[in-house]
């Protein structure tokens, strides 16, 4: 499952899996423990969303697990509704809490996963 992560200022795979229009990259990047790591690609990651989407990211090889910055999602006119045990995702010009949204999300712990699968 992919990490939505609000500190993070661009999306990040760690690896090429789902993602196309690659080209090479060495994008330094600088991770929360302070330490830096390289890109090695960017490209355009394919998000598990009913009606599918795709936004830009990096791919770090090193990178434990896929980071989709919510500032990037908002960006790709998706609207994030953070609740107490999950997370809504809808087009933002659809935006309506009534209506059903094109994927969804969990808490676990104090941070929130989009479903690695469509729903």
């Amino acid at each position: 499952d992919l990490n939505l992560d609000s500190g993070c200022s661009t999306s990040m795979m760690p690896t090429t899996d789902h993602m196309t229009c690659l080209c090479s990259d060495n994008t330094t990047v600088h991770l929360a423990d302070n330490s830096k790591i390289k890109a090695s690609h960017r490209g355009r990651a394919h998000l598990p969303i009913d009606g599918g989407k795709e936004i830009d990211a990096l791919v770090v090889p090193n990178l434990y697990e896929p980071l989709l910055s919510v500032a990037s999602l908002c960006d790709e006119n998706l609207t994030l509704v953070f609740l107490k045990s999950s997370c809504n995702i809808y087009r933002t010009p659809d935006f309506d809490t009534s209506a059903e949204p094109i994927g969804w999300g969990y808490r676990k712990g104090n941070l929130y996963y989009l479903l690695s699968n469509e729903i």
